[in-house]
């Protein structure tokens, strides 16, 4: 049998036995208590709950900073306290009990298991100023109004106050019944007060199976001092029951009778949990380039938490969640639109406690290339040749480089820019092509392409004679002429050049009385005179492309 259904059954029985018809009381429920915080959340105010006590419970309140990391056993009891029962102490006499320096007891066996306040005890302590503790004891003989955070704690008073056995009187206990109905008694017959003659005889009797306490006090004397106290206290000292009239005020009593019966018991588990160490290294390089993302490298993560990049005024999200892995730990934020301050959140994945890290980082946006520069080139070029591309006004300290615009395949060498113009000749050009300027800033590697693009066509046509002239022989002052085919070359021209010592030097023709078209596909010799015999032409074809 669980132990939820072990308190339930058993407090079942105990409503029974005490109250029949008497219904979990509400001031037993806590309503606002979770089962499991961060050590640094906000301490939390309880809604409902009678006699709260356990670790980081003070004045109302949860702060699970003080309860601290680990598992805490929260209680909320309430108990019943009834005059209405018959006078009746047991006249077992018992053992008589001996007391140390504190006037406390060695610890004393019940017998039995006793729920007090939520917690099972199976021994006692008995002070010999009239009151008895479960657990350990500061031993005190003034008297406190309960409920009282000062020590001692967890307490049954019968009739507490500053007295004295060694003066007169004498203390027992006894075990008495048959299980499961035992009754542990405890005694104080005739015990004198230290500063007076009067006495006090009580009986404290606590009851195995209903939990219930009953005090019965034949007679308690009052000496006039600063009052007893009569009633019962929780193991912080946080909540308790005395009448009012019996609460370290002056008071007597003669055969008289109240109990305390346990009306309900919640036990409430909670879990604290800390959050990621926020004191991880983290660091980042001081410059980026615009609309790119920041290496943020955070040290020593933490298995089981997840690290993720934010602004640091904002809080804004620049990346995923990422686990840490026991070492470091490399996330890329999203793109930068301006410097950042940049910080790391901390959550663990399973508790959901978080934290900032401590330390941020600042990146600032290193400048681009400039890309407006203005780009030009030849339309077209000879076949198997690079393009001359022209780049105005470049810029010193960045690199510049061809490239084929849609697909980047590179087309030059990186060619460092001068502060003014730079021609760079491309690679041979396979066909028409769409050329880019690629820029990169030759420290930061910011890069940028220049907005302007040239389109290069190889498509012109080199010089070439599908047709050389032919040879003539004219009589003397006759007329010739000789003519070349340079088919389809692009821009063709000629120049008609003549040798007089048989090929051994030539020079350039101009049109005069004898020649005509000197610079066109023909050439016209008139007049032609003996001197002139064996005199030998040629023809230098030139255009767009090398002659």
């Amino acid at each position: 049998m669980t132990d939820f259904y072990k308190v339930v059954s058993r407090l079942a029985l105990l409503l029974l036995l005490v109250a029949p018809g008497y219904a979990l009381r509400a001031q037993c429920v806590i309503s606002n208590l979770q089962p499991s915080y961060c050590s640094d959340d906000a301490a939390v105010t309880l809604t409902g709950g009678d006699n709260v006590y356990g670790p980081g419970i003070a004045g109302g309140t949860f702060s699970p900073s003080i309860a601290g990391v680990g598992t805490h056993t929260i209680y909320s009891s309430s108990y019943s306290v009834s005059t209405a029962g018959t006078f009746g102490p047991d006249p077992t006499v018992g053992t008589a009990t001996s007391f140390g320096a504190n006037e406390d007891s060695a610890p004393i066996p019940l017998g039995f298991n006793f729920d007090f306040f939520g917690q099972t005890y199976s021994t006692l302590v008995v002070n010999a100023n009239g009151y008895v503790t479960f657990g350990p004891d500061a031993g005190t003989g003034t008297s406190q109004s309960l409920p009282s955070a000062s020590t001692p704690n967890n307490l049954i008073a019968g009739a507490w106050d500053d007295l004295n056995v060694t003066l007169g009187g004498t203390i027992h206990t006894a075990m008495v019944g048959i299980a499961p109905n035992r009754r542990f008694l405890i005694t104080f017959d005739n015990v004198r007060y230290a500063s007076g003659p009067q006495t006090v005889t009580f009986q404290i009797q606590l009851y195995e199976t209903s939990q219930v306490i009953e005090i019965h006090s034949t007679d308690i004397q009052d000496n006039g001092g600063s009052g007893a106290t009569q009633g019962i206290e929780n193991p912080t000292g946080m909540g308790g029951y005395a009448d009012p009239s019996r609460n370290a005020t002056a008071w007597t009593a003669t055969s008289d009778y109240v109990s305390f019966a346990p009306s309900c018991t919640n036990v409430y588990p909670v879990t604290v949990s800390a959050p990621p160490s926020n004191s991880l290294g983290i660091t980042a390089p001081a410059t980026v380039c615009p609309s790119t993302g920041a290496p943020v490298t955070i040290f020593g993560t933490q298995l089981g938490v997840e690290y993720q990049l934010q602004v640091v005024s904002t809080s804004a999200v620049l990346s995923s969640f990422y686990a840490g892995t026991g070492g470091d730990l490399n996330i890329v934020s999203n793109n930068l639109p301006a410097s950042t301050n940049i910080k790391v959140y901390a959550r663990h994945s399973v508790t959901g406690c978080d934290t900032d890290l401590s330390a941020t980082v600042t990146v600032n946006l290193s400048p681009l290339p400039s890309n407006s520069l203005g780009v030009t080139a030849p339309a077209t070029i000879c076949p198997s040749s690079g393009a001359p591309v022209t780049i105005a006004g470049t810029q010193v300290g960045v690199l510049y480089q061809l490239q084929e615009a849609s697909t980047s395949a590179v087309l030059s060498s990186f060619y460092a820019g001068t502060g003014g113009n730079l021609t760079i000749t491309s690679n041979t050009l396979p066909g028409a092509t769409n050329i880019k300027v690629y820029a990169r800033n030759s420290t930061t590697g910011c890069d940028a392409n220049l907005s302007t693009t040239v389109n290069v066509d190889p498509s012109l046509v080199p010089p070439s004679i599908i047709g050389q002239p032919s040879s003539a022989i004219v009589c003397q002052n006759g007329t010739t002429s000789f003519t070349v085919n340079a088919g389809v070359t692009t821009g063709g021209t000629f120049q008609w050049q003549v040798s007089t010592n048989g090929g051994v030097t030539y020079g350039n023709l101009s049109d005069d009385a004898t020649y005509n078209g000197s610079a066109t596909a023909s050439l016209s010799v008139s007049t032609t005179p003996l001197s002139f015999n064996g005199y030998r032409y040629r023809v230098i074809v030139s255009g767009g492309c090398t002659p």
